[in-house]
Parts: C-alpha cells; sequence; structure tokens
C-alpha cells in the first residue's frame, strides 16, 4: 500500500494492513508514489459511443430469473449515458428491478453511477455476446465524465447485491473497472453497504498531481453482515475504511501490469 501524507492521526493498533507474516506500517516523511496506471498510458475514453437514455425491460433471459429478481430485471447496454445510471433500486426505468449489463463501455454524463435501497448489479449472463473490442471482451468500464458543472461520483450503497466485472488485465484498459474524470472536482464514492458486494476489477478514482488538492475520496463501506470483496486495485487520494468490523478483502494479480518508479535510498 502507497501512503503519501502526513502520518494518520489513528492508533496503528486498530489499523493494520498484513502482508503475509508482516504486520504493515506507515513510513513519513516518504516521496509521493505517482500513479502507476498513467493517464498517458491509459487514456480517458473518448465520447464517441452511441447515446442511451433508457434500458430494456425484461422479467426473463439475459439471466433475469423469477426466484433471484422477483421485480424483474432491466438491460443496459454500453454507450453514453447523458444522465448516468443512478439509483439503482429506487429509480429508474422500474424500481427495484435488478440491473443487467451487457459487456462494453458505459459513459456517464451527470448522475454518475451507482445503486440504493435494495438495488442489485450484475453482468448479463445469457445471451449478451462478448465485446468485439479485444481490451473489454466480457467486462464493462464505467467513466464517469466532467462536464464542467456536475461532479458525477460512484455511489454503490444499497444493501442488494452487486456483482460486476471490469475490463481484461492484459488489456489496454489494465482491468480497469470504475474510472474517473481526472479533471473533476473532489467527491465522495460511497463503495459497499450492508449487501453482497463482488468487484472484480480496478477502482480508478483519482485525479492528475496538478489537481491533487481536489482530493477524490472512496468511502468503503462494510458491516459484519456483509460481504464485500475486491479483485484488483484502490488508486485513490483518499480511502476511508467505515463500518463495525468492517473489512476489505483484495486479491491482487501477480502480474506485473505497471511499474512505478520510486526514489529510495538504499545504504
Amino acid at each position: 500500500m502507497g501512503v503519501f501524507g502526513g502520518r494518520p492521526k489513528v492508533d496503528l493498533g486498530t489499523v493494520r494492513f498484513d502482508f503475509g507474516t508482516r504486520s504493515g506500517d506507515y513510513l513519513q516523511p516518504s516521496s509521493p508514489v505517482p500513479d502507476p496506471i498513467n493517464i498517458d498510458s491509459v487514456p480517458q475514453p473518448s465520447n464517441t459511443i452511441p447515446d442511451k437514455t433508457a434500458a430494456d425491460i425484461i422479467t426473463t433471459g439475459h439471466g433475469c430469473s423469477t426466484a433471484t429478481d422477483p421485480n424483474g430485471c432491466v438491460l443496459y447496454q454500453p454507450g453514453y449515458y447523458p444522465n448516468g445510471i443512478a439509483n439503482i433500486g429506487s429509480g429508474g426505468p422500474v424500481k427495484k428491478a435488478t440491473a443487467l449489463f451487457a459487456p462494453g463501455i458505459y459513459y456517464m454524463g451527470s448522475n454518475g453511477f451507482g445503486t440504493q435501497a435494495g438495488g442489485q448489479m450484475r453482468m448479463c449472463s445469457e445471451g449478451c455476446p462478448a465485446s468485439s473490442d479485444p481490451d473489454i471482451l466480457n467486462g464493462m468500464l464505467v467513466y464517469n465524465k466532467y462536464d464542467g458543472h456536475h461532479a458525477s461520483q460512484f455511489d454503490i450503497s444499497g444493501t442488494g447485491a452487486v456483482k460486476l466485472v471490469g475490463t481484461p488485465e492484459e488489456g489496454k484498459w489494465g482491468g480497469i473497472l470504475f474510472f474517473q474524470d481526472h479533471t473533476a472536482p473532489g467527491a465522495t464514492h460511497n463503495i459497499g453497504g450492508g449487501g453482497v458486494l463482488e468487484l472484480e476489477g480496478t477502482l480508478y478514482i483519482t485525479n492528475t498531481v496538478d489537481r491533487i488538492n481536489n482530493y477524490q475520496t472512496i468511502k468503503y463501506n462494510g458491516h459484519p453482515s456483509s460481504d464485500t470483496y475486491l479483485r484488483g486495485e484502490i488508486i485513490t487520494d483518499v480511502l476511508s475504511i467505515n463500518g463495525d468490523n468492517a473489512r476489505l478483502w483484495m486479491r491482487l494479480s501477480g502480474a506485473s501490469l505497471h511499474f512505478v518508479q520510486q526514489v529510495t535510498l538504499i545504504q
């Protein structure tokens, strides 16, 4: 875990990073850790994809089941959503319907991307072909664009089940699932709640160095009754872990995807 900034005002007896049999600690002072993805190597998506303003309402097929989805499903296709895809579970085409996502790039305008209440999200599992883009395949990339007026956020804070898959690790997007516009003003992104959360992909929610004073914050929430799981990296400006006995489980790839230069005195 790369940390830059002042030593946190917490008791490290209650905050601990375990690396195998060794417990972690903060090193301060320390030189900054550069963005391991780097905008120069991973460009922000361009808005050249078709506009989408609504989703297809379905009751069966594409992985929708009356047993697990009593309120039916809404099938989303990749594209540009000017008003975002927010409030799944309490708003949208059908309240409390499960949101299914076909593989592709989802470009959010205002309002961002997320769920509330008992909203559920997962990948389309039947009848949705893989993307023709080899950098996407069976996953999805969700990009929050800053339009100069609205700071879109990722907000998955409901009690429903959310299971999403990001881009391939070896592709152009480097395994990214959630991608925040680097020019966006500081915002807090809520990830996790009292439900089942399984995210397979990197959360790339940060600003460029010249705008780092506008912190992007990921507020990771967990409770004893919830199951939160992430496979990938968390790249952000501020990480806040909240909840009763909250735990963050991360399964990191063993592949050397990105190289970070760090100034170090060996001797």
